[in-house]
C-alpha cells in the first residue's frame, strides 16, 4: 500500500515537473517566458503533452500566428496540449482572408479556449475552425466568423471522433456554421450559438449540419437563427472552389437553403441510421431577419429526415409578425428509431411531422398569446395547467438533463463584444430569447444580463455584498465547467 502511494505521488510530481507553460504575443520576439513571449509557431517546436500556450491580448496575424500545429503533434488523455487566451476574448486570430485561423490535422487531445478567430482565406474552401482527422479535442469559448465564400464552415469537423465544441459561437460567410461531416463521429455541440448570414456557393446551407456520412452526434442547448445579411441581391452561383457555374439568382435568393437544425443524406455504402440527438435547443426567426423568399415544403427552421434522429425538449419559433409563408418544422422519413417529443412550435405556415417520428407531448400554435400570457416567456410552458412542449431552463451534459441553470447564456457578453468587433449589430442572446413573442426578461437576468465571466462575477461579488446571492449559481457552474470532458456517453 505504501509503495502504491509513493508511486502515485511520484507520478503526480513528474507530471507537474515536465509540463511547461509558454506565452505568445502578436509580436513574439522572445523565448516564450511570461515576460518574453514568442510567436504561436514557436510553440509547436517545443510543445509536448501537458504543455500550455497562453495567448496574451492582441491581434494575431501572419504565417507565424495561426493556430495550425504540425501534423502528428498531439497530447494525451492525461496530458492534453492547451492553447488558451490569457484573458477571455482578448486574443484574436485574424486570417486576413489569406490563411486558415485554426486548423488541426492529425492532432489529438488538444484544448483550444477563450479566443476569437475570423477571416479565413487562401482558397475557396478555407473554414475558420477546422478539425480534420483529429480526435478527442475540446474547442471551448471560441467566437468565430467569416470563412471564404465556397464549400466552407465556421466550425467544421471531418474524419475524427469524440470532439467537443462547448460554449462556442459562429456567424458570417459560410455554407454551414457548425458541421460534422465525412465521419466526424461522436461530435458534441454544447451550448453553441450560430447565425447563418450568407453563401453564394452551390450546396445545402444550414446553421447546425448534424449528419453527413457521420454518426452519433449530440446537440445540447444550442441556439440557431438565420439572417441573410451577406447575400448579394443578384449573383451568379459559384461552385465549391469559387468558379461561376450559374444560374443567376435575384432578390437575395439562397441556393438550397435547408434549415437551422438539419441533416444531409448518406452516400451510397454508408449505413443510414444517423443516431443524432437534439436536446434542449432553440431555432428562432424574427420578422426583421431575412430568411427566404417563398415557401419550400422541405425547408423550415427545423428540417430533418434521416433515420435515427431524436429531437426532444426543443423550440422552433417564427415570430408571428413575419415569415407567414415559411414552414415551421419538417420531420419526415425515419422509422421506429426516430422521436419527436416535447417540442414547442410557434408561428410559420404549418408543421409537417410524420407519425414515424412518434410525436408526443408537443405544443403547436400559430400565435404566442396563450404561452406568453400563462408563463411570461416561451421557455417554460404551462398551458391550461398542463406542462406541454419544451422547458429549456437547465443544462444538458452528455445527453442528460442536469440541475444546473442554463440562463443567463454563458457566452452572452462574449458574443456581444465579438459581434461588435466583427462589424455586426450585436445580439444579446439572453434578452433575445426571453423576449421572443413579447416575453419578459426575468429580473435576475436584468441584473446580470451578459452571462458574466468568473472574473467579472468575482469583482461584482466583492464590491456589491447585496448582490452576492445572484452569483452563487455562476460560481458553482464554473467548477463544473472547468472539468475536462473528452469522451461522451451514448
Amino acid at each position: 500500500m505504501r509503495r502504491t502511494i509513493i508511486t502515485f505521488l511520484i507520478l503526480i510530481c513528474c507530471k507537474s515537473v515536465f509540463s511547461t507553460i509558454y506565452y505568445a504575443s502578436p509580436a513574439g520576439t522572445g523565448t516564450g517566458a511570461p515576460n518574453s513571449p514568442f510567436k504561436i509557431a514557436d510553440f509547436w517546436k517545443v510543445a509536448k503533452p501537458g504543455d500550455t500556450l497562453i495567448l496574451t491580448d492582441g491581434r494575431y496575424y501572419g504565417d507565424g500566428s495561426m493556430i495550425t500545429p504540425p501534423e502528428g503533434l498531439s497530447g494525451t488523455q492525461e496530458n492534453p496540449i492547451t492553447v488558451r487566451a490569457q484573458n477571455d476574448g482578448k486574443a484574436e486570430i485574424d486570417g486576413e482572408r489569406s490563411r486558415a485561423p485554426v486548423s488541426l490535422k492529425n492532432n489529438h487531445w488538444f484544448i483550444l479556449e477563450g479566443f476569437n478567430a475570423h477571416s479565413a482565406g487562401g482558397s475557396a474552401s478555407t473554414s475558420v475552425v477546422s478539425l480534420s482527422y483529429s480526435s478527442n479535442n475540446i474547442i471551448r469559448r471560441v467566437c468565430a466568423w467569416d470563412a471564404t465564400d465556397g464549400n466552407t464552415n465556421i466550425f467544421g469537423i471531418h474524419h475524427g471522433s469524440h470532439n467537443l465544441l462547448e460554449d462556442c459561437a459562429g456567424w458570417g460567410m459560410a455554407r454551414k456554421i457548425f458541421s460534422n461531416a465525412q465521419e466526424g463521429n461522436y461530435t458534441t455541440f454544447r451550448r453553441c450559438f450560430g447565425r447563418w448570414e450568407g453563401s453564394h456557393a452551390s450546396g445545402r446551407k444550414k446553421v447546425f449540419a448534424l449528419s453527413y456520412n457521420s454518426y452519433h452526434t449530440i446537440c445540447e442547448n444550442c441556439i440557431g437563427t438565420w439572417d441573410s445579411i451577406l447575400m448579394n441581391e443578384t449573383y451568379t452561383l459559384i461552385d465549391y472552389y469559387g468558379n461561376p457555374i450559374g444560374p443567376i439568382y435575384t432578390n437575395y435568393e439562397v441556393n438550397m437553403a435547408t434549415g437551422i437544425f438539419s441533416n444531409d443524406d448518406f452516400d451510397s455504402g454508408y449505413p443510414d441510421n444517423a443516431d443524432v440527438r437534439i436536446l434542449g435547443s432553440i431555432a428562432y426567426l424574427k420578422p426583421e431577419q431575412r430568411y427566404h423568399n417563398s415557401f419550400r415544403w422541405w425547408f423550415g427552421p427545423i428540417s430533418l429526415w434521416l433515420k435515427g434522429i431524436k429531437i426532444e425538449n426543443s423550440i422552433s419559433i417564427i415570430e408571428p409578425q413575419g415569415h407567414v409563408d415559411i414552414r415551421n418544422t419538417y420531420l419526415e422519413g425515419g422509422d421506429s428509431t426516430n422521436k419527436a417529443t416535447r417540442l414547442t412550435m410557434i408561428g410559420g405556415k404549418d408543421v409537417s411531422i410524420s407519425n414515424q417520428w412518434q410525436p408526443s407531448n408537443n405544443y403547436r400554435s400559430a400565435s404566442c398569446s396563450q404561452i406568453i400570457a400563462n408563463n411570461g416567456n416561451i421557455l417554460n410552458p404551462n398551458i391550461s395547467g398542463v406542462n406541454t412542449g419544451a422547458t429549456i431552463m437547465k443544462r444538458y451534459v452528455d445527453g442528460k438533463l442536469t440541475s444546473e441553470n442554463l440562463w443567463p447564456w454563458p457566452m452572452n457578453k462574449r458574443i456581444i463584444d465579438a459581434m461588435q468587433q466583427s462589424g455586426r449589430e450585436p445580439i444579446d442572446v439572453t434578452k433575445t430569447i426571453f423576449e421572443l413573442c413579447g416575453g419578459t426578461l426575468p429580473d435576475e437576468f436584468k441584473t446580470n444580463p451578459n452571462g458574466s465571466s468568473i472574473v467579472e462575477a468575482a469583482k461584482d461579488w466583492l464590491m456589491n455584498p447585496a448582490k452576492r446571492s445572484l452569483y452563487e449559481d455562476l460560481l458553482k457552474r464554473q467548477n463544473s465547467d472547468t472539468e475536462q470532458r473528452y469522451r461522451h456517453d451514448y
